[in-house]
């Protein structure tokens, strides 16, 4: 947690931002209700959680905050709602998570309303909690006038725009992580709450294997489990695909073939949560010639449907797929042993054992 000094200087960001775009001091909250939870108790700052689903109506968490806000603050309206999934960008718009209040930056009333609300969501509690309704009602990040805020940094930066609309400055953009998308955060329940995934079902087996498809002419994709928080899992990739139509065109998930014949490093598969596919065989320049198989392992700070593609500017020329596995385990296998150690060769892939695989998001 950080300090109550920290925190302050957190709360004075709504100000800051304020100042920064030529608006006045925020005036004074109106009448917002308080939160059930009363105590210092209070939910972690929400992490990133990108859109996943394709829903056609708000969550209820949302719904009421869209609510509570539009009750308490006249003369504003209800900007943008639940929109359709693109397949060209992810919007927390699309699975119910997004809101958008309309507030105009040029029209002095509803910009000193956005100061506000702003202010109320972002000021510490009376406990020194920063940034503390925000919190408690999960919002994941906001975005209003050029300016984003990010519950998992605590910080305002520039956001890259054009035009009104797209800088924000028609509208505040709220984003909420699934928890407070839920209603399942203590400004409803009374109750802190921990980080929730989407509603799929959590793989947390030892015993079956969870196998997929990433198929080389489709963009990211989601995985129909979530990976739980703190658990351990192995990820192998194997295979080859096609990024053309000429016979040298061959890649796997870590390297491709050039035009000379050499296979070289370029990384193809892209797998939240994974760093450092490590090949399953010796290997002098990282690339798995034998079987065109990896491994790495991971371990998630968050428990998240995982993402996953093979990077391509155009994946409608490609063909094949990387057959993904992963399993979850409790913990890290020793590693082959080495020459002098009774076994077999500089070998130091697998399922683990290789500190450079270690890598948490």
């Amino acid at each position: 947690m950080r300090s109550r000094t920290t925190a302050l200087r957190f709360s004075a960001l709504a100000v800051a931002l304020s100042a920064a775009v030529g608006l006045s001091t925020p005036t004074a909250d109106a009448a917002m209700p308080k939160s059930r939870l009363t105590s210092p108790a209070i939910e972690a700052p929400a992490s990133y959680q990108a859109q996943f689903l394709c829903k056609k109506n708000m969550q209820p968490g949302v719904k009421a905050f869209r609510s509570m806000v539009l009750k308490n603050y006249k003369g504003t309206r209800s900007a943008s709602e639940v929109r359709s999934c693109s397949s060209s960008h992810t919007s927390e718009h699309a699975d119910g998570r997004a809101w958008d209040w309309g507030v105009r930056v040029w029209n002095k009333k509803e910009r000193k309303k956005a100061e506000s609300l702003l202010n109320w969501l972002l000021k510490p509690d009376q406990f020194g909690n920063e940034f503390a309704n925000a919190r408690r009602l999960g919002i994941m990040y906001i975005i209003w006038d050029k300016k984003m805020w990010r519950s998992y940094t605590g910080e305002w930066g520039p956001y890259s725009c054009s035009g009104k609309t797209s800088c924000h400055q028609d509208h505040v953009h709220f984003s909420f992580g699934w928890a407070g998308a839920y209603k399942k955060t203590s400004f409803w329940t009374g109750n802190v709450a921990t980080e929730m995934g989407p509603p799929l079902p959590l793989y947390d087996s030892l015993t079956k294997p969870w196998k997929f498809k990433v198929k080389a002419n489709q963009g990211q994709k989601y995985g129909g489990k979530l990976l739980g928080n703190g658990l351990l899992y192995t990820v192998t990739a194997s295979g080859t695909w096609r990024y053309g139509k000429k016979d040298f065109q061959v890649a796997d998930a870590v390297c491709q073939k050039t035009k000379s014949g050499q296979w070289v490093r370029k990384e193809g598969l892209q797998l939240s949560g994974v760093r450092n596919l490590t090949p399953t065989v010796p290997s002098l320049n990282g690339c798995n010639t034998v079987n065109h198989t990896y491994s790495a392992t991971l371990s998630p700070r968050g428990t998240d449907a995982i993402r996953y593609s093979l990077t391509d500017s155009t994946p409608k020329n490609n063909s094949g797929a990387v057959d993904v596995t992963i399993r979850r385990i409790v913990a890290l296998p020793d590693p082959e042993p080495g020459p002098g150690d009774g076994g077999g060769g500089d070998w130091n892939g697998g399922d683990g054992g290789d500190d450079d695989w270690w890598w948490r998001r």
